[in-house]
């Protein structure tokens, strides 16, 4: 289970056997991330072990134990590799979308409802990034 919370602030979970285990966390550039947060929760409502209702509310339960064998200097941050699915955006920009007063040419969906978009003015190609 994923939750994007904007920010670069994501929610991830698993749920292992009855437990729901989560970790927030901040993405803080190219594969690192600082965990602010985790939780175990053995008693989720059932509406938390889906994706397509899975929320910010679901982040309760317990704080897990840290292992005492790993240094404190070794626990943030943390190198992460997520191979995940894309997901096409819920939302779109209009056929009508400017940027500067000219038409948005160019468009990107990185999903998630994020988007590049761009228009050509000649040799300049100018871009914005926005989230709908």
């Amino acid at each position: 289970l994923k939750l994007d919370l904007g920010g670069n602030i994501w929610v991830i979970a698993n749920i292992e056997g009855k437990t729901l285990t989560m970790i927030k966390m901040r993405l803080t550039g190219g594969k690192k991330v600082s965990i602010m947060a985790k939780r175990k929760n053995k008693k989720y409502m059932k509406a938390c072990g889906n994706q397509n209702t899975f929320t910010e509310a679901c982040f309760t339960g317990e704080v897990p134990e840290e292992d005492p064998s790993r240094p404190d200097d070794e626990k943030s941050p943390i190198k992460l590799e997520i191979s995940g699915d894309k997901e096409p955006s819920q939302y779109s920009p209009s056929g009508d979308t400017a940027i500067d007063s000219r038409p948005a040419t160019v468009k990107l969906d990185l999903g998630g409802s994020v988007w590049i978009v761009g228009s050509i003015d000649g040799e300049t190609l100018t871009m914005v990034k926005m989230r709908l």
